[in-house]
């Protein structure tokens, strides 16, 4: 009698129908046995005459395993072995590709590096200035003024050159910008001896009663304490540039000049006649450095021409008068000293008489000197600042208590 064929078993893995006894899966290998029940009960023996046995199919002979080839391996439970990542061929592949990257940039940095031309700028055209004359700058009527002026050093030059000389002129030009009496002082204050000046003035000789019953037969005009007001505001201006300062602080007049070579004054914008008196008190803030401060008068409305009397932090005072923006020197004094000069940071007063015939100058209650009028029919009165060779930084003067006082 014929036994019944097994059921064909089915791969737990992959679902393909296998032969009831095959050990591995024939579509993905997977152990079937490890995977399967216990095996079935087996029937009972017969004796191999009792039946004939059955002769397989073709299909049942092909998915038989054969003998001579080796199962395939497999992993744990089964499964196929897996495989490690391939970071060698990653590496390699990104090795390549950087390579290639730097390879890409350098060419199209050599090519436009090769193909620009360069075209160095061109100069911007430079028209030269030329300055015949230092001119004032115009305050409003009650406010006092400032003069400034260009000069540039290639005025000649630019004047009778060519075209391109005038151009290399102007390349080497500076515009250097000071006050109006600057220019006409530059001569005053050289590298060498200062020159030489002509002006002898008489000793004083006058006392005190003598300036007392002079003076007090005028009449008080101005008086300025610079206390800030609206007053004191309209008359002196306060600015701040590259070279020189002015501002009121603290009830005086602070007065700031930045380098070497630099004049300012401010004046009362009144036309005082050819007889008046001028007191005002002065003082060092900084002191040891080259600068002077005094008085100002006979300063005319265009500020190319006046007198200055100054003091110096070193117990001297100079006398300086200049016409059409020069320095006349026959009108000029040296520096002549004075043991009764308070140096340092001590306060100075200093006094002026002009009378149609002659000056008078004086210091702390002493008259220093006499001198001739001044070339001028009167003018204006003020405060004037100004610093020599060797300064080398900002320094400060102080002007306080000015007064004026006409017949």
């Amino acid at each position: 009698m014929t036994q019944p064929t097994p059921p064909d078993v089915s791969c737990p893995s992959c679902g393909t129908s296998n032969q009831y006894d095959s050990r591995f899966c024939r579509m993905c290998g997977f152990a079937l046995l490890a995977a399967s029940s216990p095996n079935p009960a087996q029937p009972p023996a017969s004796h191999p005459d009792d039946s004939p046995q059955a002769v397989p199919t073709a299909q049942q002979a092909a998915a038989a395993p054969n003998p001579s080839r080796p199962p395939s391996a497999s992993g744990p439970g089964g499964q196929p072995p897996r495989r490690g990542f391939p970071w060698v061929l990653l590496l390699a592949a990104a090795a390549a590709g950087l390579l290639l990257l730097v390879a890409c940039v350098g060419g199209a940095l050599w090519f436009f590096t090769s193909s620009r031309q360069v075209i160095a700028p061109q100069p911007s055209p430079v028209e030269a200035t030329v300055v015949v004359a230092p001119t004032a700058t115009a305050e409003p009527a009650g406010a006092a003024s400032t003069a400034t002026v260009e000069t540039t050093p290639t005025d000649a030059v630019a004047a009778s050159a060519s075209a391109t000389a005038m151009a290399e002129a102007v390349a080497t030009s500076v515009t250097v910008r000071q006050t109006a009496i600057a220019a006409a002082l530059a001569t005053e204050t050289p590298p060498t001896p200062e020159p030489t000046v002509g002006l002898a003035p008489e000793p004083g000789q006058l006392t005190l009663a003598d300036y007392q019953a002079l003076v007090g037969t005028y009449s008080q005009r101005l008086f300025e304490t610079f206390d800030r007001g609206e007053r004191t505001k309209a008359i002196w201006s306060q600015f701040d540039n590259e070279d020189v300062a002015a501002r009121l602080r603290n009830n005086f007049y602070a007065l700031t000049l930045k380098g070497p070579d630099k004049n300012m004054w401010e004046v009362w914008d009144r036309d005082l006649g050819s007889e008046y008196n001028v007191e005002l008190s002065v003082a060092f803030e900084t002191t040891g450095v080259p600068t002077t401060v005094g008085i100002a008068f006979d300063v005319q409305p265009e500020g190319n021409n006046g007198v200055f009397f100054e003091v110096f932090n070193d117990k001297h005072w100079q006398l300086r008068t200049v016409r059409d923006g020069r320095l006349v020197p026959e009108l000029t004094t040296g520096r002549i000293p004075l043991p009764e000069l308070q140096d340092g940071v001590g306060t100075n007063v200093l006094w002026v008489v002009r009378r149609p015939d002659h000056v008078q100058l004086w210091i702390n209650s002493v008259h220093v000197a006499t001198v001739p009028s001044s070339p001028f029919d009167g003018g204006r009165a003020g405060v004037i600042a100004s610093s020599r060779q060797g300064l080398s930084g900002p320094a400060t003067v102080i002007a306080d208590n000015f007064r004026v006082r006409t017949p």
